[in-house]
């Protein structure tokens, strides 16, 4: 018995762009939003632990050869992989209730780039013309528009349908 997956569709509607037709997010596109999730934690990281070098240094603390140590910090931070991505809190918007999370479900539900990265993923099979900068216009007139968009995205995504 063979069994395919099918995508489901969905749609949201934006002031700025009209329908977004949004799908179920492909396991190939949720790696994709993984991969953008690593690579913004990297940035962070490698921000958080220069600015406390940085901080060291200027209170005296720091005596080695700093060069030496922002190579070594940015070799640290070049190897961090999924496995090392912490658990977030989330808080639920309807209540006060917080959540502990993967931290790729709260890069797409607390940052800008994360929530970007999951509607251009769920809508570029039906609006292959739509472009990440297109979307981040929208994010600076519309900003609710990705909070609809969030919703259907997981409802498709969570429930893929199989069919033979």
């Amino acid at each position: 018995m063979q069994q395919a997956v099918v995508k489901r569709t969905d749609w949201v509607e934006c002031k700025t762009l009209g329908k977004v037709y949004l799908t179920s997010m492909s396991l190939a596109e949720q790696g994709e939003v993984q991969g953008q999730a690593l690579r913004y934690y990297r940035m962070d990281r490698l921000g958080y632990l220069l600015d406390e070098l940085n901080m060291m240094k200027e209170r005296g603390l720091f005596d080695g050869d700093y060069d030496d140590e922002v190579t070594a910090i940015k070799r640290e931070v070049s190897q961090l992989a999924f496995d090392d991505l912490p658990q977030m809190r989330l808080k639920i918007r309807h209540d006060d209730d917080e959540l502990d999370v993967e931290y790729v479900r709260w890069f797409m539900a607390r940052t800008v780039e994360g929530q970007v990265a999951a509607v251009f993923s769920a809508a570029r099979n039906r609006q292959p013309d739509l472009t990440r900068d297109d979307l981040m216009n929208v994010m600076k007139v519309e900003p609710e528009f990705f909070v609809d968009a969030a919703t259907v995205i997981a409802d498709l995504t969570n429930s893929l349908i199989a069919k033979k």
